[in-house]
């Protein structure tokens, strides 16, 4: 999908399936604020029809809570992937009246972050819960994290190679990032999502 922008935050994602006529069994959603927007990213156990429909159904749960708090959502979540082998996620809102970032991830989605407002850009990688969403929840804690203008936020699903970060050229648009890493760090054979998240300079 091309870029979109809601007030300071602007956000693109890039994805394939594990073969060019298959579903697709990663998804993502991001719901707009007031000032932000709560994202997400879902990757179901396995690929086909039934992972992708098993992602939908997760995301459409996520989709009906959510201005709740990050645990809330994530039980929700939770409950309709029941019927399904799991999913596994990753949960951000990012406020910029406050200018920060609320992380919560269950399983093999990485989530990274960049400050830009130290000294020198730092990035870090974002914990990640042990668990299965809609098979075994861990104890369910937030992370938050300072996420001022020109902060970038990536979400990739277990399809994007570890070390994507590597080499990206964090001064470019989000959907030129999100492309330049689907392109490079693709797994072949799997489903392959990134989301990145930026935060727009001068309007803090």
């Amino acid at each position: 999908m091309g870029p979109v922008k809601s007030g300071e935050l602007e956000w693109a994602v890039a994805s394939r399936p594990a073969a060019p006529e298959a579903e697709l069994g990663d998804g993502y959603l991001v719901v707009p604020h007031e000032q932000g927007a709560l994202l997400a990213v879902v990757d179901g156990l396995g690929t086909g029809p039934e992972v992708a429909i098993a992602t939908r159904s997760v995301l459409a749960a996520i989709e009906r809570v959510a201005r709740d708090p990050l645990p809330r959502i994530c039980l929700e979540a939770h409950d309709a992937g029941h019927a399904s082998r799991g999913v596994v996620l990753g949960l951000a809102r990012v406020d910029t009246g406050a200018g920060e970032l609320t992380w919560l991830g269950v399983g093999g989605v990485r989530g990274l972050v960049r400050r830009a407002e130290s000294p020198a850009p730092l990035l870090s990688g974002l914990h990640t819960h042990n668990g299965i969403v809609g098979r075994y929840l861990p104890p369910l804690r937030p992370h938050v994290e300072p996420f001022g203008p020109g902060g970038l936020l990536f979400i990739a699903t277990d399809g994007i190679r570890p070390g994507f970060e590597k080499g990206v050229a964090m001064g470019e648009p989000p959907q030129r990032i999100a492309v330049a890493i689907l392109a490079h760090h693709a797994v072949p054979g799997d489903d392959a999502l990134v989301l990145v998240a930026g935060r727009v300079r001068g309007l803090a």
